[in-house]
């Protein structure tokens, strides 16, 4: 993604931060934007550049392109460790942009026989540990 504007001004409504299993987002159907360099916030700099992509669903010519936010949350080339990974200055970075809506993929395993690997699995439950954590 050489030569890309470094600033991106118009909203970007969704941010897709990737994990292992999704180091960056194919083109087509996301064709890139922008390349912002990392954004410094309160609790320091994000894990990568936040790419601006344009996403148009491959089955509609009819509908609008939908701008997105991606983060590679283990950096570039996945040099960060899952301990080492400044969560909150990636949700803050994305924030300073205008971003409303995160998706977060993530690729873990399964205690249960029945979830396969390569399996696609919504949680239904959320455990918070950030309880008592200031913000």
């Amino acid at each position: 993604m050489q030569n890309l504007p470094t600033s991106y001004s118009d909203p970007i409504p969704i941010a897709i931060i990737g994990g292992t299993g999704l180091g960056a987002l194919p083109s087509p159907p996301f064709t890139p934007l922008a390349l912002i360099p990392p954004i410094p916030t309160p609790w320091g700099l994000p894990s990568s550049p936040i790419s601006i992509l344009s996403y148009t669903p491959p089955s509609t010519s009819t509908s609008r392109p939908t701008v997105v936010a991606y983060l590679s949350r283990h950096g570039l080339n996945h040099s960060l460790a899952p301990h080492e990974i400044n969560n909150r200055a990636n949700v803050a970075a994305l924030k300073k942009l205008g971003v409303r809506c995160v998706i977060g993929f993530s690729a873990v395993g399964s205690l249960r026989e029945e979830v396969k690997p390569r399996d696609f699995v919504v949680a239904e439950g959320v455990v918070d540990w950030t309880k008592g954590v200031s913000a």
